[in-house]
């Protein structure tokens, strides 16, 4: 079970994620590589979403990246904090979802 705090502090997370990711793709677009500044912040988010080094597949990272491309290759601005959170909510719910776990409301 994932406590309100526990998942506020996941979504936040994730959201930071999306928000740097995207600059990065930004960036790309314009032809900078800047891909060795990618933050890598899915696996804190597993681990706090109580997921073992073993649980964490690559197919789950995989899972990650997808829900996170709608918000990196979306017209959302990385300065729109509140659309962020609400694409960091659907990331979030989609892992819940794909990992089956419970949340505490």
């Amino acid at each position: 079970m994932i406590s309100k705090k526990r998942k506020k502090l996941i979504v936040d997370l994730i959201a930071n994620d999306l928000m740097v990711n995207k600059l990065i793709y930004g960036l790309r677009m314009l032809g900078v590589d800047a891909s060795a500044y990618y933050p890598q912040l899915s696996t804190v988010v597993f681990k706090l979403m109580g997921l073992k080094k073993a649980e964490r597949s690559a197919e789950l990272y995989d899972g990650y990246a997808a829900l996170s491309l709608k918000a990196i290759q979306g017209s959302v601005q990385v300065t729109d904090l509140a659309a962020m959170r609400v694409l960091a909510e659907e990331v979030y719910e989609g892992l819940v979802r794909a990992l089956d776990l419970s949340l505490l409301d």
